[in-house]
C-alpha cells in the first residue's frame, strides 16, 4: 500500500505546480477591475483640480480689470461720460474714464497690468476679458445713456487645448474641452467714486 500512495503522490504534485490559463485569465481581469477602480477615482480628482486652477486664474484676471476700470475717474477729462475708447485711446494704459472701457476685449494667457508687465499664470489656458460699462439712472434703475451710476461687468472666459497623439483616430488635431470656466464680476461705481 505504501507504494500506491507513492505513486499518486506524484501525479497529484504534477497537477497542481502552476495556475492554469482560466486561471490565470481571472485572476489578470480581477486585477485589471481593481486597477480601474482605483484610477478613475484619482483621474476625476485631477479634472477638478484643473478646473479649479482655471477658475481661479480667471476669477483674477475679472479682479485685476475690475480693479483697474474701478480706479479710472468716472468722468473722462471733458466732464462728460463716455462710451468706448475716445480717438487716439489704443490701449488700455490711454483710456481716461471707466466709460473708455466700455466693449474692451483681450486674450491672456498672463496676467497683464497695466504698465505692460505679465506675470504667467502657468495654465495651458487662454483667457477672453470683455468688458461692459453701462450707465444708470439710480443704482437700481434702468440703463440710461448717461447717469451718475455705472454698472462695470468684466467677464473671463477661457479654452483649453489638449492635442491629441499620432494614434488617435483624429490624428494629431486640437480638441477643445468644454468644462472651462467662465467668470462674471461686476461693480456699481459712482461720480462721487462710491463703491457698492
Amino acid at each position: 500500500m505504501a507504494r500506491r500512495s507513492s505513486n499518486i503522490e506524484p501525479t497529484v504534485l504534477r497537477r497542481r505546480r502552476g495556475f492554469t490559463l482560466a486561471e490565470s485569465l481571472i485572476a489578470a481581469t480581477i486585477l485589471g477591475a481593481a486597477v480601474i477602480g482605483i484610477v478613475s477615482p484619482l483621474c476625476a480628482s485631477h479634472q477638478q483640480i484643473d478646473s479649479r486652477q482655471q477658475t481661479n486664474a480667471a476669477l483674477t484676471l475679472a479682479q485685476q480689470l475690475l480693479e483697474e476700470i474701478s480706479a479710472r475717474p468716472f468722468l473722462g477729462p471733458d466732464g462728460l461720460t463716455h462710451s468706448g475708447p475716445d480717438t487716439g485711446q489704443t490701449t488700455r494704459a490711454t483710456f481716461t474714464s471707466q466709460g473708455n472701457y466700455n466693449g474692451y476685449t483681450d486674450s491672456t494667457s498672463t496676467l497683464t497690468m497695466l504698465d505692460g508687465t505679465s506675470i504667467s499664470l502657468g495654465l495651458p489656458a487662454v483667457y477672453t476679458r470683455t468688458v461692459t460699462v453701462q450707465y444708470l439712472s439710480s443704482r437700481t434703475g434702468p440703463v440710461v445713456s448717461s447717469g451718475d451710476y455705472a454698472l462695470i461687468t468684466v467677464t473671463v472666459s477661457s479654452t483649453s487645448t489638449v492635442a491629441n497623439s499620432g494614434n488617435s483616430p483624429l490624428g494629431a488635431t486640437s480638441v477643445s474641452l468644454t468644462s472651462s470656466p467662465t467668470v462674471q464680476l461686476s461693480r456699481i461705481t459712482t461720480k462721487a467714486k462710491e463703491v457698492f
